[in-house]
């Protein structure tokens, strides 16, 4: 059976998806580009070495700003960003049967990691690994590497049935669970419970409405994990 492996991937390029901000300071990466790339100092192309592997070794650093400028001429590479920027495959994603694996550093500073979990949700039944790494291009002596080897490995196994247990479906985006209780008094307190952890209070104003009621005063709102929801109450 054939499997995918996507390690730090995408499926929307920069120019589908950033903001006014994001995109000049992309903008202005290609124009360093044009200008510096192919130049006998590396100056111009430690810009991108420092995105794509910036826990590389001097020397690692100094191979990978070689291999720029002997790997693509500076017009072909604006070319090459150009078209990686304008991908948008996300309409694709659901067709995908094939089995899938993904991995993306936490820390990547070439391709977000939310782009990693928009990949692994679209995929219907794909895996998704966070990698605790800063680095695009992973280097062998760092544990992320270590890790993607070796649960690649055992996923690409034909022989194994299944993946490692600690591999899980993507998970959706938590939604809150709006719902009320009332004090000893009668008085009506709305809550919305998000995941689990310490309550975090918001002061009760206007803003903080978590159902739009015009009739009657704003409730105390706030977020609370569902186990504290009773004592929360209880003490009211």
């Amino acid at each position: 059976m054939r499997r995918l492996v996507i390690l730090n991937g995408y499926a929307a390029g920069w120019a589908t998806r950033v903001d006014a901000a994001e995109r000049a300071r992309r903008e202005a990466m290609l124009t360093l580009t044009e200008v510096g790339w192919g130049a006998d100092s590396p100056a111009y192309r430690q810009l991108f070495t420092n995105i794509y592997i910036p826990e590389a070794t001097p020397k690692q650093m100094g191979w990978f700003n070689e291999m720029q400028r002997l790997s693509a001429s500076p017009e072909n590479a604006v070319r090459l960003q150009r078209v990686l920027a304008a991908i948008d495959v996300r309409p694709l994603l659901a067709k995908v049967e094939t089995p899938t694996l993904i991995f993306h550093s936490r820390d990547d500073q070439a391709v977000p990691f939310s782009q990693g979990e928009e990949l692994a949700a679209g995929i219907s039944g794909a895996r998704f690994v966070p990698l605790e790494s800063r680095n695009h291009i992973l280097i062998e002596t760092e544990p992320a590497w270590q890790m993607f080897a070796e649960i690649s490995r055992d996923f690409l196994d034909a022989e194994k049935d299944q993946l490692p247990d600690m591999l899980a479906p993507a998970q959706p985006r938590a939604v809150d669970e709006i719902a009320e209780c009332r004090a000893a008094d009668g008085t009506r307190i709305a809550y919305a419970v998000a995941g689990e952890g310490y309550p975090l209070v918001k002061a009760p104003s206007w803003m903080s409405h978590l159902q739009v009621d015009p009739g009657s005063p704003a409730p105390e709102s706030g977020w609370r994990s569902s186990g504290q929801i009773a004592d929360l109450c209880n003490r009211a």
